[in-house]
């Protein structure tokens, strides 16, 4: 008797057609996300897990497509996180007003950078970057529908495509929200994950399969115009980790997704180009910038390490008296010293021709310096 109950639920199993049913969810649009994406050469990570730091539950983001190019030895990664969603009985009605741009309390230029990398890292804490990032972003006409609106979304609504009744905003909250969680997670987590010099900018894409609706109410009564939209960003306050911050969401429909795609390859391509004038910048005084020479000493002093400690008992100093190396500029930095600088003795200079030549390819390689210049031994002055 069981082996023909088991037949028989077998049999009614092998009838079923699982298909439909799984096409009513948002697993096909992830699907067809990912083979546009890999095609056009992003990479893909499906189905990510997070941890919530509201409730602790683990959640996931459907998708994270990134392209990774080098400068030199630093990767520089753009960074789609994406939420898929389908509805197909509701529109997603984006309710907006016109742009208060002197409104002091939103930030209608958000970015989200992470690096590990010394020089980016100064120059992104030390430097009014962020006005030209944008600059060179703008310049770009394809690239303004990604980075700015004229409008200002206020809220949002699941509206009945039948009867035109709102429903509720569960669904495109639940998108949004899963984003910038999703983003505060991966960005907490580079510190601990990545090794390699690496610089990582982040952009929120809420794909839709279905229909999208921007409601526009007129700026002094309660008139609504409607349109249909392709696109539109909604910039989102929030606090995540203790943290305000914002956030600026990207909803795209999929039928203007590969659209979208070739505006955030072209934004890849101009990180590409802003990391290098940033570490141009950075180089153009290195040696007279006091600040900007201590981010490279470390770099600098574990090169000539090995090269010092071998250089120091030929003139009559015990290795272990060596503390560090460091550079000094001399003549408006057209020149430099180099003090190998030790615990106690007194000051000589070295002329050391293994010393001198590796010295000579450390400060090329690491500050760029090309000039003359000369060691000197000396000791701690208090």
């Amino acid at each position: 008797m069981k082996l023909e109950v088991y037949l028989i639920w077998k049999y009614a199993l092998a009838m079923t057609d699982f298909g439909p049913s799984i096409k009513k969810t948002g697993f096909c649009l992830e699907h067809r996300a990912t083979i546009i994406l890999r095609k056009r050469g992003w990479s893909v990570i499906n189905n990510r897990y997070y941890v919530d730091d509201q409730s602790g539950v683990v959640r996931e983001i459907d998708l994270v497509a990134y392209r990774a190019c080098q400068v030199g030895q630093l990767f520089v990664y753009t960074v789609l996180l994406i939420s898929c969603k389908k509805s197909d009985q509701n529109a997603w009605a984006l309710l907006s007003r016109p742009v208060h741009r002197t409104d002091p309390n939103v930030d209608r230029r958000p970015i989200h950078i992470w690096t590990n990398d010394d020089i980016t890292n100064w120059m992104l804490q030390n430097n009014n970057w962020k006005s030209s990032y944008f600059d060179l972003l703008m310049r770009e006409e394809t690239i303004c529908s990604v980075i700015d609106s004229d409008q200002d979304v206020f809220a949002f609504q699941e509206v009945n495509k039948t009867n035109g009744t709102a429903q509720n905003d569960k669904a495109i909250f639940s998108s949004v929200t899963s984003l910038i969680k999703a983003q505060a997670y991966e960005l907490g987590l580079l510190p601990n994950r990545k090794k390699d010099s690496s610089i990582y900018q982040f952009n929120l894409v809420s794909l839709l399969d279905g229909e999208l609706v921007r409601l526009e109410f007129a700026s002094e009564d309660d008139e609504i115009t409607e349109f249909d939209i392709l696109e539109e960003l909604y910039f989102f306050d929030y606090i995540v980790n203790k943290h305000r911050t914002t956030a600026r969401i990207h909803f795209v429909c999929e039928s203007y997704f590969s659209d979208a795609l070739t505006v955030y390859e072209k934004i890849s391509t101009l990180n590409v180009k802003f990391v290098k004038t940033l570490i141009e910048i950075f180089y153009q005084d290195v040696i007279t910038n006091s600040s900007k020479r201590d981010v490279l000493q470390k770099t600098f002093d574990k090169r000539v390490r090995s090269t010092v400690l071998e250089m120091l008992p030929r003139h009559g100093v015990a290795p272990k008296e060596y503390v560090k190396t460091e550079i000094y500029p001399v003549n408006n930095g057209k020149k430099v010293c180099v003090h190998v600088i030790l615990k106690e003795g007194s000051s000589f200079e070295i002329d050391d021709s293994d010393t001198c030549r590796v010295v000579k390819l450390a400060l090329q390689e690491i500050y760029h310096f090309s000039g003359s210049f000369k060691i000197e031994v000396d000791d701690i002055p208090f």
